[in-house]
């Protein structure tokens, strides 16, 4: 198994350095790209060392040491669900030097649609008036597509949710996005509806930067559980408490999850369709609950109980955004 997974990475490392070339080949009708044949060679080599670091022994085999007891995540790997593609992770460079690093979803009205638009938490930089350039990463079982991306005209700072555009579509055939409701009945529902109120399954995930599970970000990690299991015990594994007008889910994340999603992947239809809607945002851990905090191996302090921000504080900048560059 692992020596299938490694070859299909050096199939696709050597599919990142010729793309230059076949870019030039094709000009604007090479939609698959991994990426755009304008970057560079050290662009290049950046997205192949990063698909390294992400195949390498170290995503193979996990260190107990330092995992909390009530931590259930796991590594992202070839079987996870194909929806977990759309969760990116987002890399902030702001003058000075100074980088953030944070997680976020291509998001879109449309299943069937390709999607330019994505969402993360505003404290993660990508509004600042510093910032010199952003990156946004994602990865399917054989392929990472890097893409750059600027700001939109829709932030919230009490609400902490920010709405970036890539430079480029990620074509659908690729990664579909998770969907935000789009018709007028649908925006009666709350996050917690998507929660308890459909058969299927609410995932958490994002770049958490844990050394044991997370390998200090490199990683994405997710827990899911099942939605009807969870409406029946939700006292214990799954909470929309608030803290201010933040929601709460009772599942382990640390800094660099931070704008990621909290998926319901749910038959909302009733006809036997499962599709991924987001249910919120991770905002990040409560802090005045000491109780639940645990730390990494290296130092970074995590939280089972996870702040997260609503779906309905950002539906409709979302669908305006989409309907902007999602044509």
């Amino acid at each position: 198994m692992k020596r299938a997974v490694q070859n299909l990475i050096i199939i696709s490392i050597m599919t990142i350095f010729s793309t230059q070339a076949v870019g030039e080949c094709l000009g604007n009708k090479n939609r698959n790209k991994i990426i755009s044949s304008t970057e560079n060679i050290q662009n290049n080599l950046e997205v192949a060392n990063f698909l390294l670091r992400s195949a390498s022994k170290e995503n193979f085999t996990l260190s107990t040491k330092s995992i909390a007891k009530d931590d259930k995540r796991i590594r992202k790997h070839t079987e996870s669900p194909e929806y977990l593609d759309a969760v990116l992770k987002i890399v902030t460079y702001l003058k000075g030097g100074k980088v953030l690093s944070c997680s976020g979803a291509l998001i879109g009205s449309d299943i069937n649609q390709s999607s330019r638009v994505a969402i993360t938490a505003l404290h993660c930089g990508v509004f600042n008036h510093d910032v010199e350039k952003i990156e946004v990463y994602a990865t399917t079982k054989n392929k990472v597509i890097k893409r750059m991306a600027k700001k939109s005209d829709q932030a919230n700072f009490e609400n902490d949710w920010a709405i970036i555009v890539l430079d480029e579509v990620i074509p659908n055939e690729i990664i579909k996005p998770i969907l935000i409701f789009t018709d007028p009945e649908d925006r009666g529902d709350t996050s917690e509806d998507l929660a308890f109120e459909y058969e299927g399954e609410i995932t958490v995930a994002g770049y958490s930067t844990d050394a044991e599970i997370g390998g200090d970000g490199r990683y994405m990690t997710y827990e899911t559980f099942d939605t009807e299991f969870i409406f029946e015990a939700d006292e214990h594994y799954y909470q929309y408490g608030h803290e201010g007008d933040f929601g709460m889910v009772r599942s382990f994340t640390y800094p660099g999850a931070s704008g990621g999603p909290v998926i319901a992947n749910i038959d909302y239809d009733e006809n036997g369709t499962m599709r991924p809607y987001i249910a919120s945002l991770i905002k990040g851990g409560f802090n005045r609950d000491t109780q639940n905090f645990h730390s990494s191996g290296n130092g970074v302090k995590g939280s089972l109980k996870t702040k997260v921000v609503p779906m309905e504080r950002f539906q409709e900048a979302s669908l305006k955004v989409i309907g902007q560059y999602n044509k």
